[in-house]
């Protein structure tokens, strides 16, 4: 399986997108409920969740070929 460019760096990206998104979103005090930040943490769910299938759809498209 072949990578192009620095995939680590790209893994460790989304995993972050992940925990910043989750600790805005899922692990808020219910006192920020709707506040900027909540909504920030929504908007770093939704980049993890497109960083994810752009990481992973090249993989399983690459796979397909072997």
């Amino acid at each position: 399986m072949k990578y192009k460019g620095n995939t680590s760096w790209r893994i460790i990206r989304t995993f972050l997108f992940w925990i910043i998104g989750s600790m805005n979103t899922i692990f808020i005090r219910e006192s920020e409920l709707g506040t900027f930040k909540n909504y920030l943490g929504y908007f770093f769910l939704l980049l993890a969740l497109i960083d994810t299938v752009f990481l992973v759809y090249p993989l399983l498209k690459s796979d397909r070929k072997e």
